[in-house]
């Protein structure tokens, strides 16, 4: 039987009463004991876990709220992703990954952080002098909504050229190096605030 609030009504008479404000009792139980310590442990009250249940339509935050839940991250990954959503803002999909390859053939990765910072990181391939353009607006990802404020470049490898630098804007990553010798191999890190709605 489903939980009664109107149990008891007020000319019931406890013989009347007492069966479902028994069930109700049961009730009680069986759900503060899905996901929780037992009842009378020394630990009554806590979780074992926590199940956050998919959202559909996500819930919104009012100016001075904080909510999390669990929505599918539809066009990016396509799988259940928890999400912090702040002070009005966008969700954002912090526990979402995934990587697209740009026309270049680099393969650019992302995530988020729950603050809403979105790092884009890969490795790329890159010719003396001329450099390389990675692309950082891809179809299925989330994008940068302003210019990132790092953009990060790491030689892999020992023949470092003597100069090399990494720029980036809200849809490119270009780096480049003054080595005269063979293609060299970057990782890179480019972090910025981020939409978190897909391309």
């Amino acid at each position: 039987m489903p939980y009664n609030s109107g149990i008891p009504t007020g000319p019931q008479r406890l013989k009347d009463s007492q069966r479902p404000m028994r069930e109700n009792f049961q009730e009680i139980q069986k759900a503060f004991s899905t996901n929780h310590v037992a009842i009378g442990s020394e630990d009554a009250g806590k979780h074992t876990v926590v199940v956050f249940p998919v959202q559909s339509p996500e819930p919104t935050a009012a100016a001075n709220q904080i909510v999390m839940y669990s929505a599918k991250y539809t066009n990016a990954t396509d799988l259940t992703e928890l999400y912090v959503r702040k002070n009005g803002a966008l969700g954002i999909p912090f526990t979402a990954r995934n990587s697209a390859v740009d026309a270049g053939g680099t393969r650019v990765y992302w995530t988020f952080l729950p603050s809403g910072t979105l790092l884009k990181y890969g490795e790329v391939d890159t010719v003396p002098t001329t450099g390389k353009t990675v692309d950082l607006k891809l179809v299925t990802q989330p994008s940068f909504s302003g210019t990132p404020f790092i953009s990060l470049a790491t030689l892999q490898g020992t023949a470092a050229p003597a100069d090399f630098y990494a720029s980036a804007t809200d849809t490119t990553l270009t780096i480049s190096h003054n080595h005269s010798g063979s293609t060299h191999t970057f990782s890179f890190l480019v972090m910025g605030v981020g939409d978190p709605t897909p391309t």
